[in-house]
Parts: structure tokens; sequence; C-alpha cells
């Protein structure tokens, strides 16, 4: 039961940023991809360019969650709830793949009829069963590393099955947009390594404070170093917002 309740706590606090981007950036995908559905070129563009934005942002927030959970939960709650931290740092792998999935659900949704859906639909909850049944009996924390494996599963169906339906997008093609962004965060979590290393002795709250600040310095002064495109394109939004204001 105790573990069960880590779990739940784990998984309640990776979905507050994972859930509520979805429900964002489904509706908002789906209404402005789907004007676009007789438009190849331009729904692909689209397509393309919220997904760019979507992992610019969801990449190095999952990770910086994996790297600042302890501190957090230190910091914030007493230390029975510590056991929470692996199941945090397990599950929030799943929403780096958010981005990726979501996406190309909606191109299948918009592109194809309703007996693809439901094809897809049965394909994914036979896989996720099957996991469940090889993981329940192991332990929670295997039930937790199953829960990545279905979301990988998850965008594995959905990214093929797009690809049936926009030609375009393909998994390679989708993996090289997010390179410079994985680059970017992977710098980001050696530097939060290296201050982890450096503030031992800290007091949680500290430790908490720098490493968010220094993640998100070095974050985006890696991406203003290479001009990487989704951070222009982020620049040109924020600065259309401020001039519009």
């Amino acid at each position: 039961k105790a573990q069960l309740g880590f779990y739940d706590r784990g998984n309640k606090i990776k979905e507050l940023p994972v859930s509520s981007s979805i429900n964002a950036v489904m509706g908002v995908s789906f209404s402005s991809l789907s004007r676009l559905q007789g438009d190849e070129e331009h729904f692909h563009d689209s397509a393309r360019k919220i997904f760019l934005l979507w992992g610019f942002v969801m990449w190095p927030v999952m990770m910086g969650l994996i790297c600042v959970a302890g501190d957090m939960f230190r910091f914030l709650l007493p230390e029975v709830w510590m056991p929470t931290v692996p199941y945090i740092q397990i599950l929030s792998l799943a929403g780096l793949l958010a981005p990726l999935s979501v996406i190309s659900y909606n191109i299948v949704k918009i592109k194809s009829d309703g007996n693809m859906i439901f094809r897809i639909e049965v394909v994914k909850k036979a896989i996720a069963t099957i996991v469940l049944i090889i993981t329940i009996p192991i332990s929670v924390k295997a039930i937790a590393w199953g829960q990545v494996i279905i979301f990988v599963s998850d965008m594995l169906v959905n990214a093929l099955t797009a690809h049936r339906y926009s030609p375009r997008w393909t998994l390679w093609a989708r993996t090289k947009d997010l390179l410079p962004y994985i680059f970017a965060t992977g710098v980001m979590v050696g530097v939060l390594a290296v201050i982890t290393m450096l503030t031992a002795s800290w007091a949680a709250g500290w430790v908490l404070l720098v490493k968010v600040l220094a993640g998100v310095v070095v974050y985006c002064g890696v991406n203003a170093l290479f001009r990487f495109e989704a951070w222009q394109e982020m620049m040109t939004i924020l600065k259309g917002y401020v001039k519009k204001n």
C-alpha cells in the first residue's frame, strides 16, 4: 500500500506539466491542422512547427523535473515522502514522448476515418494490457517502468500510422528535428549534475533555487548561442506578443 501511495503521488506530480500541455496542444493543434488538411505542404509545416515548439519546452521541463525531484521533495514535503522521487523520475521519461505521440495522433484523427482510430486504439490497449499483466506481479516500480513502455508503444503506433497519411511525417525526420533541443537539454543536465556535487551540504531550498535558475539560463543560453530554430520561433512569438500588448 505504501509503494502504491508513492507511485500515485509521483504520477500526479508528473501529470501536472504533461496533462496540462497535452490538453492545450491537442485542442489547438487539432483545430489549426484541420483547417489545413487540404494543403499538404502547409499542413506538414504547421504540424512540424507545433511539434518543435512543444518539444523545445517539454524536454527541459521533464528532464529538469527528474534532476530536481529530490531537492523539491526535501524542501516541500516531510522525509516520509522521499520514496516518491524514483517514481517521478521514471514516469517523467514518458513525458518526453508526448509531443510526437499527440501530434501524430491528431494527424491520424484529421486524415483518417473512424475505423483506423478504432484499430490503433485496440492495438495500443492490447499492448498496455500485456505490459500490465507482466509488470503487476513483479513490483510497483516495474509498473512504473511499464508505463514508460506503454508510452513508447503508443508513440510508435501513432507516429507510424501518421506516416501512412502524411508521408513526410517520419520518425527519423522528427528525431532530427529534436536533436538540437536534446543536445541543449543534455548540457543543462550536465550542469545540474555538477551543481548537485558542489552543493551537497547546502539546504534543499537553496539547492532547488540554484538548480532551477541555472537550468533555465543554461538551456536558453545554449539555444541562443546556436540560434536553434524553435528558439528563434519562440522569440518571434514573444516579441509579437509584447509588441501587441
